[in-house]
């Protein structure tokens, strides 16, 4: 979860990547505010971190994983109706 993330941590990021199984390249969906989760993602290799309203297909068709936190929820399935 989000609140994981309390500080930046890539290598809190990388286990949490590798111990859940995602495949990359993965797709981190979360919102402007949730900093410290965004920046421990954003420098994984073949992962893309996007906030819910930028998110597009072309990212969804090249990921194999799509991981979206909580927050970033709702806003993704409101923009999928």
């Amino acid at each position: 979860s989000a609140g994981e993330f309390d500080a930046p941590s890539t290598k809190l990021a990388k286990g949490f990547v590798e111990g859940a199984g995602f495949a990359t390249p993965l797709v981190v969906v979360a919102q402007p505010d949730e900093q410290a989760l965004i920046r421990s993602f954003r420098n994984l290799e073949r992962v893309a971190v996007v906030a819910p309203g930028d998110l597009e297909v072309a990212a969804v068709v090249w990921a194999r994983s799509l991981l979206v936190t909580e927050g970033a929820l709702p806003v993704v399935t409101g923009r999928a109706q």
